[in-house]
């Protein structure tokens, strides 16, 4: 059976997906949720993250050999995924043909909030569309800034470009069940604090997991007009983002 493949930036980035984790386990399907930086600035092994996301996965059921930190392995500075896209494409080749091939690949949407989670999309189109997955990838909004002064952001917030939406009904105790795994990321308590009560509100009144499909048209465009989050939060450089995709996207994507 082939592998249904995750790609997270970050310890903790899985929180958008839990329900599509969950059906899969239910279901009995193979699965890798790979996490793509250490955590960390430095690139040093973040542990306590890891921790926390071993802590949330496992209480889902994931089995611990599904789940890959190959950031930490690599030391990929949180942050600068960016720069280590070559290196991480072929450990997913080799991943995926150990897995017997690529049931669905499932990212962080092109958004513009954070430089990493663009690059983990621009990842995984590249793989989508070199195992002739597109149509069985999916794309997960977190958060971005669009439209928006200063570093204010939507979370949850699918943008209209990367495509039609499609809201996975998440059961009362099961959004209860995930609101109550936040708690655990003590480690990132400061992010949380920003984007928990908005997930608290999209999964009380709401109720639904996010997705969209990805294209690789798409990651030839700006994400959205104006600053990127992470250009306004002074995280990175949108130009800079540009120069290493480019690079990327020449080995691996032929814009049409």
């Amino acid at each position: 059976m082939a592998l249904h493949v995750f790609l997270f930036p970050h310890q903790d980035d899985e929180v958008p997906v839990l329900l599509e984790i969950e059906r899969l386990l239910k279901a009995g399907e193979p699965m890798a949720l790979v996490y793509l930086t250490s955590g960390a600035r430095s690139g040093e092994p973040e542990l306590r993250r890891t921790a926390e996301s071993l802590s949330v996965l496992g209480d889902l059921g994931v089995p611990r050999d599904a789940i890959h930190f190959v950031g930490s392995d690599m030391r990929v500075p949180d942050g600068d995924l960016m720069s280590h896209l070559q290196a991480l494409h072929g450990w997913l080749n080799d991943l995926i043909a150990r897995g017997g091939g690529l049931a669905s690949l499932h990212m962080p949407a092109w958004e513009g909030g954070h430089q990493d989670h663009d690059a983990a999309h621009l990842l995984g189109v590249a793989l989508a569309a070199e195992h002739q997955a597109l149509p069985r990838a999916r794309q997960f909004p977190y958060y971005h800034g669009r439209n928006l002064p200063g570093i204010l952001f939507r979370t949850l917030s699918p943008l209209a470009p990367n495509g039609p939406v499609q809201h996975d009904r998440i059961g009362f105790g099961q959004r209860l069940r995930y609101l109550g795994y936040l708690t655990r990321y003590k480690s990132q308590l400061t992010t949380w604090i920003g984007l928990g009560p908005f997930f608290v509100l999209h999964y009380l009144f709401r109720g639904t997991q996010v997705r969209q499909p990805v294209s690789t048209a798409r990651v030839f465009e700006r994400p959205h007009e104006g600053p990127m989050l992470y250009e306004r939060r002074n995280f990175s450089d949108y130009q800079r983002f540009q120069d290493k995709a480019d690079a990327y996207r020449r080995l691996h994507l032929a814009q049409n």
